[in-house]
């Protein structure tokens, strides 16, 4: 993976961690600490997924050359995967360890948001010292 993608991940991931544990101590704070659970919980969901994608780009990136249509259905398949795989886990969240909802989704809906807003962070473009310039 090339220095620039790393650099964005390594972006997204630390902002990630941090509206997670922002969420989670404004759950604590008015509820209590199950609550907080459930938003960390939520954050982790959300995590897991970026790191699924993370894979399935790895992947794809390496298949293009050889094979393009092989990339692009890794890439399918991959959605598909992060899509069971976020069913399975809210599963688990909320159906057997009984954790809030509420906090549970805000949770996730935080981390993904916060994700979205650092990948965009040096305006859409490509951190890439060519694409950078004005």
């Amino acid at each position: 993976m090339s220095e620039p993608i790393r650099r964005r991940a390594a972006r997204i991931l630390i902002a990630q961690i941090i509206v997670v544990i922002i969420t989670a101590l404004v759950a604590w704070y008015w509820k209590g600490h199950l609550y907080a659970l459930a938003a960390i919980a939520g954050g982790t969901v959300s995590f897991l997924l970026l790191l699924m994608l993370r894979l399935t780009m790895q992947k794809a990136a390496e298949q293009v050359v050889e094979d393009p249509r092989s990339s692009q259905l890794t890439m399918y398949m991959g959605a598909g995967v992060r899509f069971v795989l976020l069913l399975i886990l809210f599963a688990i969240g909320l159906g057997v360890l009984d954790l809030d909802p509420i906090w549970m989704i805000a949770g996730y809906i935080a981390t993904q948001a916060a994700g979205v807003l650092a990948a965009l962070g040096n305006g859409g473009r490509p951190d890439i010292p060519e694409f950078s310039k004005k």
